[in-house]
């Protein structure tokens, strides 16, 4: 008789892991809020990534970011909802948000509560679609090979216009080394 041993026990979150980064802008950006009075200009944004890994090995990354204040409470609300996640399958997306949702209540179930689930939500995504071997967007179900885009780092309300136009030649000129680059890459 012949028999082999197969690990069946179903893959679970085993880790997790939390930073909280800020990251310092260039220059202080100002926009309808700051011209009114009611918020100071945007100096620095801060992100919480969640980075969690399975008892097969599997990993996880995700992120949500915070924007002039919360970065600190995101964050400790996130190190006080994570734990609910270990032993957990890490299949049961919609499950786990909700289970989150509920261990924070107490918190709201918006804004900031949202925000911090919305990075553990990424890194669950992340994770399926690296054992899919897919990108996120395939295994969503994308049906475009691209799609158009647009960027709105040229500048704000308080940037002059000599370095609205800097800004704007910089950022043709880097979307033109980058599609360059992404060609070579992953070609036409």
């Amino acid at each position: 008789m012949l028999s082999a041993t197969t690990d069946t026990a179903p893959d679970r979150i085993a880790r997790l892991d939390l930073s909280l980064v800020f990251l310092p802008l260039k220059a202080p950006i100002s926009d309808a809020k700051v011209t009114t009075g009611r918020q100071k200009p945007l100096t620095e944004v801060a992100f919480l990534f969640v980075e969690l890994k399975t008892s097969q090995g599997l990993e996880g990354l995700g992120f949500s970011y915070s924007k002039r204040a919360g970065g600190p409470a995101l964050y400790a609300h996130a190190g006080e909802i994570a734990s609910n996640l270990l032993g957990e399958d890490p299949n049961d997306i919609a499950r786990l948000w909700t289970k989150l949702a509920w261990a924070g209540a107490s918190v709201g179930r918006s804004g900031l509560a949202t925000q911090a689930i919305a990075a553990f939500d990424n890194a669950l995504w992340d994770l399926k679609a690296r054992r899919a071997g897919l990108p996120l967007a395939k295994l969503l179900g994308a049906q475009r090979a691209s799609v158009a885009c647009y960027n709105t780092s040229g500048g704000f309300l308080s940037t002059p216009l000599e370095e609205l136009r800097d800004n704007l030649g910089r950022n043709i000129q880097e979307a033109l080394a980058f599609e360059v680059a992404f060609l070579e890459v992953f070609g036409s």
